[in-house]
């Protein structure tokens, strides 16, 4: 989780693709910190979990503004499908300050 923020700082992303249960902080806290901070705000994030989630993990996932929240059932082809639907929906150039 943290390294995934300081990367996701670093390299500047198209995407950030991310479990929910990540060590040292979830996919959602990793989500929230993305969404807050302005160099990150606007880049499209993917949360995943291979297992079912409480309802209460759906609604943090919600609150934290993730793009798709991807659970359970078919994972790797619905990853494929959201990750396509972002980057053809939002051209490059539109995330340029």
């Amino acid at each position: 989780g943290r390294d995934a923020f300081s990367s996701a700082l670093a390299m500047e992303p198209v995407v950030v693709c991310a479990s929910i249960f990540l060590p040292k902080m979830s996919g959602i806290e990793l989500c929230q910190r993305l969404k807050h901070d302005g160099r990150t705000a606007r880049v499209p994030v993917i949360l995943f979990s291979r297992v079912a989630l409480h309802p209460r993990q759906r609604r943090h996932a919600h609150e934290a503004h993730c793009d798709y929240l991807l659970v359970e059932a078919a994972l790797p082809d619905a990853l494929c499908e959201a990750v396509q639907n972002i980057v053809l929906s939002e051209p490059l150039y539109a995330r340029s300050p």
